[in-house]
């Protein structure tokens, strides 16, 4: 077991490094706050630890990151701000988490984002002094139609609601799109139609209601969609909780 520690001294190991990749160490602990003052860094890759608490806000100084892996931890909290000012960033992964509250409108600054990875942060109390969350919350902001080079949306088992913004169909890049177990409602967007790249489409265990446009139907990359019983569509993959 390791544990973080907020030493300058430990810092100052890494401090010219490029990638910082401690994955699948055993961590534990917090990550520290003075993160911010590795300037050069460009790939940040934690996965698989039990790293805890909320992300430091000094990581919003880190203008030249483009890698952010933090999957399969204990993290908490909200993003800091100044995450949403990393314009240089390509993939953002904090699933399997605990972390909560909304996504801010300010998403749409991540210009050069290609994977977004939010799934799983819904945690429940599994024993004494286990970490728990509703997830992330609230409504998808419509400024994510801004970040047009996502090829890789996941934000399945966490608590969003409301209706999927239209502007959901300025993401022609996007190959996997999964929302499933959240609280989203509505219509499908015709909009969706507009992702001639779309190959998987998972959206099942929410409130939607209607039908998935059928112009959804004839994207020509689309090969799997699942989506709830009550949903009318008629390129759906089965789904074997509904009757026969």
């Amino acid at each position: 077991m390791i544990i973080f520690s907020n030493t300058y001294n430990v810092l100052y190991q890494f401090s010219d490094a490029e990638i910082l990749d401690l994955s699948d160490n055993g961590f534990t602990g917090v990550l520290w706050d003075n993160i911010g003052d590795l300037l050069v860094l460009s790939e940040l890759r934690l996965t698989t630890n039990s790293i805890e608490g909320p992300l430091p806000a000094s990581i919003g100084s880190m203008g030249n990151l483009e890698i952010i892996r933090l999957g399969n931890n204990d993290l908490t909290g909200e993003f800091p701000t100044g995450i949403y000012d990393l314009d240089n960033l390509r993939v953002l992964e904090v699933d399997n988490n605990a972390m909560d509250g909304p996504l801010s409108a300010t998403i749409g600054n991540l210009v050069s984002l290609e994977i977004l990875r939010l799934n799983g942060n819904v945690r429940a109390r599994a024993g004494p002094g286990s970490v728990t969350s509703a997830g992330f919350s609230g409504a998808l902001p419509a400024e994510i139609g801004k970040c047009v080079e996502l090829t890789i949306l996941e934000i399945y088992t966490n608590d969003f609601e409301g209706e999927l913004p239209t502007s959901i169909g300025n993401l022609i890049n996007l190959e996997i799109f999964d929302i499933e177990f959240n609280n989203f409602s509505g219509q499908i967007p015709d909009e969706i139609a507009n992702m001639a790249s779309l190959r998987e489409f998972y959206l099942s265990n929410n409130s939607f209601e209607g039908a998935i446009p059928a112009e959804v139907c004839l994207v020509d990359s689309l090969t799997n969609v699942f989506a709830d019983c009550d949903l009318d569509c008629s390129c759906c993959d089965t789904n074997p909780s509904c009757g026969a």
